[in-house]
């Protein structure tokens, strides 16, 4: 049973960003109220999983109650990664608690086109993932680059590399000058 790492979609246009990150197998969805998560728990534990994972999808945060946000941290803590995943929205980041934010990969939705940098970005992860390490440090120069590259990450479905490489890339320390040693630090982890 893996770490789930939630995706938290925020954003004028994250409502609309859902389905390019559930892959078409929703379970679930409803309103991050301590009543309708207990729901959510109840049919995700009764649903088939053969094929992949199954997703619910929580949204939108603006008004969440404290009881649940304990209640669907204690569903992260518990479920297994393999078989369900979470998706949660919101339009207002700051509506999430800080708790449920620590374990979510943050994603802002935009339309494409207001991303200047996600073909360089792209282009980067899958220099990464060929250990094209030329092509890496040559696209690692630009400090802007680094948003677009977490939401490559999220895109792409890659959780475990964004498992890896969250703690270094949201510390104070990290100034975004230094993204080619992170990534290839990241290569070297056990």
């Amino acid at each position: 049973m893996g770490v789930m790492t939630p995706r938290l979609l925020h954003g004028p246009v994250a409502e609309s960003h859902i389905s390019q990150h559930t892959q078409g197998r929703v379970v679930w969805r409803g309103e991050p109220k301590k009543e309708a998560l207990r729901e959510m728990l109840a049919e995700l534990l009764g649903s088939l999983t053969t094929g992949g994972s199954v997703y619910a999808v929580i949204g939108p945060f603006e008004n969440v109650a404290r009881g649940a946000a304990d209640l669907l941290l204690k569903s992260l803590e518990e479920l297994d990664s393999n078989k369900y995943r979470f998706v949660l929205w919101t339009r207002e980041i700051e509506s999430v608690p800080m708790p449920v934010r620590s374990r979510c990969l943050e994603i802002y939705c935009f339309e494409k086109q207001e991303d200047e940098h996600w073909d360089e970005a792209l282009r980067l992860y899958e220099a990464y993932m060929k250990d094209d390490w030329a092509t890496v440090s040559s696209l690692t120069s630009s400090s802007d680059l680094i948003q677009s590259f977490v939401h490559v990450l999220a895109v792409e479905g890659n959780t475990s590399l964004w498992a890896v490489l969250r703690d270094e890339l949201l510390s104070p320390e990290f100034d975004g000058d230094n993204l080619f040693e992170v990534l290839l630090r990241s290569k070297k982890l056990p």
